[in-house]
């Protein structure tokens, strides 16, 4: 993989779930992702889990040094965060 930056997008998607999938990478190391699990719920979607990293949003999640985290969601609003993994290497 070269020194650029390299972004990433894609969605899988079922008539009732789907899954999106974004990262952006800096010379091969991911510096920002999210992994996201959503259902259709009379015609829209909403959360049911996300995974993410985003060191550099003062609202995102470092997990270099927070550990990976999950967030679940029930009817669109977040009740729950796991969030006892362990910290991650990204290098």
């Amino acid at each position: 993989m070269g020194n650029g930056n390299v972004q990433y997008f894609e969605w899988v998607e079922h008539p009732h779930a789907r899954v999106r999938v974004e990262i952006d990478t800096v010379g091969g190391t991911p510096t920002r992702f999210v992994v996201q699990l959503e259902r259709r719920v009379d015609g829209s979607w909403q959360q049911v889990v996300r995974f993410d990293h985003d060191s550099e949003n003062p609202m995102g999640h470092d997990i270099t040094e927070e550990g990976l985290h999950m967030d679940v969601y029930r009817e669109g609003t977040k009740t729950r965060v796991k969030d006892d993994f362990p910290p991650v290497d990204l290098t």
